[in-house]
């Protein structure tokens, strides 16, 4: 048997997707960073007004330019997802402390322990089971 058809894609030299699944895997990722920042924008501009009108804890400003910067992180993923690649694949760690401080910096400036954005948390745990292997 080849060997090349034994090497998944974590072993190969380039960035690509090499089976389905993966190629699976990295759609679903992509698609749920988009849902976490569209939601985001309607929880901070939209829904969280209504909620917490004029609590002094909240940046506004800050929240959309922190969630600004997350849409551009995931426009990066949706170009290599759309190239058959993945975004940061050698470095799932740093991936994962990147998502870390997005969704701290997220509940820090909006309502701390009690914001929203902490289930984001739940979220990005997700997106790392079904994007990495064991």
């Amino acid at each position: 048997m080849n060997s090349a058809a034994l090497t998944s894609p974590s072993e190969s030299t380039n960035h690509s997707i090499g089976f389905p699944f993966d190629l699976a895997a990295e759609a679903i990722a992509v698609r749920m960073r988009w849902f976490g920042v569209l939601v985001g924008f309607a929880l901070v501009n939209l829904i969280s007004n209504d909620f917490f009108p004029n609590d002094p804890q909240r940046n506004v400003p800050l929240l959309n330019v922190i969630l600004g910067i997350g849409v551009i992180y995931t426009l990066f993923d949706t170009y290599w997802s759309l190239q058959g690649r993945v975004f940061l694949s050698k470095s799932p760690l740093v991936v994962s402390a990147l998502e870390a401080i997005f969704i701290g910096l997220l509940c820090h400036f909006d309502l701390g322990e009690q914001s929203p954005f902490r289930i984001y948390y739940f979220m990005s745990l997700l997106v790392c089971a079904i994007r990495y292997r064991p």
